[in-house]
């Protein structure tokens, strides 16, 4: 009745409803992991940006002793910081989170639940090798076809706005964080809503 699968599967075996097996390395969300890097991070580069601005004497200095090219980034950090907020919590669904299973060359879509998990801020299985045991909900064997990340969201439903996040990410990157922005993984591809994940 458990369907095995492995880094060599093509899924073509797998059908939603089937239950499945695999063991897996666990990550998370690659949109939500960027985001809340990038939020962790930037109190940390704006004041490395105002401490050089200041040590090196660029810019011309104001009454209150700081550069204007220094407060002129830290207005923009703000505004940045700001920008991602906004796109975090559209695309958070509320108490739910995916997680990306990796084996290989072949990625699962794992669905959870933040209040089934021991620990609720999940971060005992991120980057971690896991067994995963659960039930197909959809099943992508097509290379040209995807699972979106944003398909819980508001975002999901309007891709025009996703294209509209360009340049908030245009500003991430300008702040010296070049990390790939994913929100699709390409089949072959299954989502999966886990029942027990274990080691």
């Amino acid at each position: 009745m458990v369907r095995f699968v492995s880094p060599l599967s093509t899924l073509e075996d797998v059908h939603p409803s089937d239950f499945v097996e695999f063991e897996a390395t666990l990550r998370r969300n690659p949109l939500i992991d960027i985001l809340d890097a990038f939020l962790e991070l930037m109190p940390l580069i704006s004041l490395t940006d105002a401490e050089y601005s200041q040590t090196t004497g660029r810019g011309g200095r104001t009454k209150e002793g700081k550069s204007r090219s220094a407060r002129n980034k830290q207005n923009e950090y703000s505004g940045l910081k700001k920008q991602m907020e906004l796109v975090k919590s559209a695309v958070t669904a509320e108490g739910s989170q995916d997680f990306i299973a990796e084996m290989d060359s072949l990625r699962v879509v794992l669905t959870t639940e933040q209040g089934y998990f021991i620990d609720p801020s999940m971060n005992d299985i991120i980057d971690g090798t896991f067994r995963v045991f659960g039930k197909a909900t959809r099943v992508v064997s097509d290379e040209n076809e995807k699972i979106s990340l944003l398909r819980k969201t508001a975002l999901g439903k309007f891709p025009s706005f996703v294209e509209a996040l360009g340049p908030a990410m245009e500003g991430m990157n300008n702040s010296g964080f070049n990390e790939p922005v994913e929100t699709n993984i390409s089949g072959p591809t299954m989502q999966v809503i886990p029942i027990a994940i274990f080691s």
